[in-house]
């Protein structure tokens, strides 16, 4: 669910909470490209889904179908996982980084940064 497919039947606060949980994983997810991480998705209900080369909206799309899911990093040519974050949705929104690897901290601690003073 990217901004513009929060659906018109959620209420005033759960469009807000959805709208500040997809614009914080926009920013984790654009900063893990940028560094050229490629990601995928796990929801731990459908298989993994894989992005090599995808931009940040394809990804976005793909999320948000379950109550929480996994962003994988993967290193380019590597099948491994190098490192992962843990989303979770429907709490107060700032805090839909439930969890993440700590070697994503080069790429991830400014975003938590950013969030720390816009929500919390």
């Amino acid at each position: 669910m990217s901004l513009l497919h929060i659906p018109n039947t959620y209420s005033a606060q759960t469009k807000a909470r959805a709208r500040i949980e997809s614009e914080i994983a926009a920013r984790a997810i654009d900063a893990l490209l940028a560094a050229g991480f490629h990601l995928g998705l796990s929801n731990g209900e459908d298989d993994l889904q894989l992005f090599p080369k995808s931009g940040r909206d394809e990804i976005l799309d793909a999320m948000w179908k379950t109550d929480e899911e996994h962003l994988l990093v993967f290193r380019p040519g590597e099948a491994s996982a190098f490192g992962w974050v843990f989303f979770v949705y429907g709490n107060d929104g700032w805090d839909v980084i439930n969890d993440r690897t700590t070697n994503l901290d080069e790429w991830l601690v400014p975003v938590e940064e950013w969030i720390a003073e816009k929500w919390e």
